[in-house]
């Protein structure tokens, strides 16, 4: 009996076939096609599918660029007015069926008035940290949306000209209102505003909510939120989603009062491959069908019911009766609320609750399970932590509930790339580098002595000092004359460390700015004992940072005067902040955002005969011509798996040049194309091993 895999797959590339572009997409981009077969096989236990796989802008968000606008305009930094009086102008100029695009070149903004969006006229920055649109406008919205369609913004901040707010999270208190008689919302879509869309929009600070939509078919796209001045009572500080079919994909957001599905006409959204750093919750009265699916939802550790920390000493009730509101998924929680008309469906997120120790740190995050609710008002906390419980259904066929395609949508053999001379290959061997097409499509490689590759370090031990006192946390801190933060990195198993080192760190929480230095020490210390009084003392300044760091952005620091002697085995690095105010930065316990260290380093070229990393036998089947494309690859790939018979379950390997598995891929369902994602991984060359049953293939892969 033979089986063939085969499924979708979720992978950003651009490949040239034969003379013909084929352009894998994200998530939101126009011709993202719908898995029908998926669709039909889960049809019995989730009818929803169909809905869900339509959710946002119908047709997907137009590119930024003459296949997606007819018309083109730029303007200089100015006011309110300056934006309105394009926007008009754009859409008198439009001719039926077109649509138009202002570009606002980079620089500051003084938004001192309502920008009313037009149907078919959108917006976008020339790029998103440099323009800048400083908020003072005290009416209802600020970008406001009104009965309007096919317009968007793309690619700038919106910053409030009130700065951060003064508390980070709603304590219950009626100070949470911090600024009274303003109503101000960031980005208002109401009435029947539908298939409009933010895309690469950061928003910060927001007066009293960033964004409220009661609009339809609407995209909201890798937006960076972070922060609101009114988190009291009366739906104050929401990212806020109040009608049906949007989808909400790629963002970042935190310190609101909450991330919320409410009211009658909520359903059918879809909250797909987020990173909240708060809850999202069923507040109230939703229609149900609405769609969480593979987030990443942290509850931070600063977060209530924990005060937020040492410099506020305000009894908030929360952390005073330890009886937390937020868990990381929440159904309504008050007398004053009504449960979902129909059940909400949960599947496949990371959560993770470290504000609190009720219930599961990690809930709703069994990727087997399909959770459904809210069951009812959860009044008390296991009413809470009971409220999402498993569906008892089968997990969906095809391994989601959102049927969706980002690339050809009848896969069946991959074409074949055309033949560039001299372009660059695969030959198949594990052994070669700089594979080249030569003369007669020949693909062939060259056998280097060593290779140079790149390398990525966490730290072994991190930890700030603050008052004299070390603290190890989530979080590492720099703020003049207050926060040192130290950092060790185990260097031992690199015998040969190059150069071109550099230190990258993702901040967090609310933005902070100024310079940062980072300085070589001593190695005499650990994270747990850190004090004062053993801190290491600093050697040599290593190179520095200067600017604003905004929370989920990662900012790279080099290196220059670092050099590491032969046979070195720790170094550690000291943080400094030289002028401006606090920042945090992700530690060592965020395994994705925690500091790196990186470096190249040379080793000998290992193939895949030496490989010895399970207890598969790796008897290369010469018959079984596995593909793996594009390759070179600057993210993704895509792998077509042809084996003839394949066991139940197979596994992927993604190796690097010392023989390291730096990642790993079970599969359990028969799929002919399996998308894997390298954008965490430094480039160099790496090896993917397929092992099924006592069948193995080796293939070399170049991260460019």
């Amino acid at each position: 009996m033979k089986f063939f895999l085969y499924t979708h797959f979720f992978a950003l590339l651009s490949c040239l076939y034969s003379g013909n572009l084929w352009a894998q997409i994200k998530v939101g981009d126009p011709n993202v096609r719908v898995n029908t077969r998926l669709i039909n096989q889960n049809k019995t236990n989730y009818p929803q599918m169909e809905r869900w796989s339509k959710a946002g802008v119908e047709g997907g968000i137009p590119f930024p660029n003459s296949s997606g606008f007819q018309k083109f305009e730029t303007i200089e930094p100015g006011n309110s007015n300056s934006i309105n009086e394009a926007i008009s102008q754009m859409s008198k100029a439009l001719k039926k069926g077109e649509k138009g695009l202002i570009t606002l070149k980079n620089g500051k903004y003084t938004i001192d008035n309502t920008i009313n969006m037009n149907s078919n006229v959108s917006l976008q920055g020339e790029t998103r940290d440099g323009v800048e649109c400083i908020i003072s406008v005290t009416r209802r919205s600020t970008f406001h949306f009104s009965n309007i369609k096919n317009a968007g913004i793309y690619n700038l901040t919106m910053n409030s000209i009130l700065g951060a707010p003064k508390y980070k999270w709603n304590y219950s208190l009626n100070q949470n209102d911090e600024v009274k008689r303003n109503e101000n919302i960031s980005v208002l879509m109401r009435g029947t505003t539908e298939n409009c869309w933010l895309d690469k929009v950061t928003i910060l600070n927001a007066i009293r909510d960033p964004l409220r939509c009661s609009g339809t078919h609407n995209t909201f796209r890798d937006l960076i939120v972070d922060g609101a001045h009114k988190k009291a009572g009366g739906a104050q500080g929401y990212f806020f989603i109040q009608n049906s079919d949007n989808l909400i994909t790629g963002c970042s957001i935190t310190h609101l009062r909450h991330i919320s599905l409410q009211g009658e006409h909520v359903e059918f959204n879809v909250v797909y491959d987020n990173d909240f750093r708060q809850e999202i919750s069923f507040h109230s009265g939703d229609n149900g069908n609405n769609l969480i699916e593979n987030n990443r939802i942290t509850l931070p550790s600063d977060m209530p019911p924990v005060a937020p920390d040492d410099t506020d000493s305000t009894p908030f009730r929360e952390a005073r009766n330890n009886k937390p509101v937020y868990f990381a998924i929440m159904g309504p929680w008050s007398t004053e609320h009504t449960n979902s008309a129909k059940p909400n469906w949960v599947y496949k997120n990371e959560c993770v609750q470290f504000n609190h120790d009720f219930g599961a740190r990690r809930p709703w995050s069994n990727p087997n399970i399909v959770y459904k609710g809210p069951k009812k008002i959860a009044i008390g906390i296991q009413a809470r932590i009971d409220n999402f419980p498993n569906s008892n259904l089968n997990p969906p066929v095809g391994g989601t509930l959102y049927p969706i395609i980002l690339g050809d949508p009848n896969p069946t053999t991959p074409p074949e790339p055309s033949c560039n001379i001299g372009a660059t290959c695969d030959d198949g061997d594990d052994c070669t580098v700089n594979d080249k097409f030569e003369k007669n499509c020949n693909c062939v490689g060259e056998i280097p002595e060593v290779v140079t590759a790149s390398e990525s370090l966490s730290p072994i031990e991190d930890a700030f000092l603050q008052n004299g006192k070390g603290i190890n946390s989530d979080r590492i801190r720099v703020e003049k004359n207050e926060r040192i933060t130290y950092l060790k990195f185990d260097l031992s198993k690199h015998k040969e460390i190059n150069s071109d080192f550099a230190l990258s760190l993702t901040a967090l929480d609310k933005p902070g700015n100024g310079t940062i230095r980072v300085f070589s020490a001593k190695n005499n210390w650990n994270e747990n004992s850190l004090s004062r009084s053993n801190a290491p003392d600093k050697i040599r300044e290593l190179g520095s940072i200067n600017g604003l760091y905004v929370n989920g952005r990662t900012y790279t620091i080099n290196l220059p005067s670092l050099k590491i002697a032969s046979g070195t085995k720790f170094i550690s690095l000291v943080l400094e902040q030289t002028n401006g105010s606090n920042v945090s930065f992700a530690s060592s316990v965020d395994k994705n955002r925690g500091p790196k260290l990186k470096f190249t380093t040379t080793t000998d070229m290992p193939c895949s005969d030496t490989l010895n990393l399970t207890n598969a036998s790796f008897d290369i089947d010469t018959k079984s011509k596995l593909k793996i494309y594009p390759n070179p690859t600057s993210g993704d790939i895509t792998v077509l798996l042809p084996f003839s018979n394949v066991y139940e379950k197979a596994t992927i390997h993604i190796i690097n040049m010392a023989g390291v598995v730096v990642q790993e891929t079970i599969l359990s369902s028969f799929d002919l194309e399996i998308g894997l994602n390298l954008e965490p991984l430094s480039k160099g060359v790496y090896f993917l091993n397929y092992i099924s049953g006592k069948k193995s293939i080796t293939r070399k892969i170049i991260k460019q």
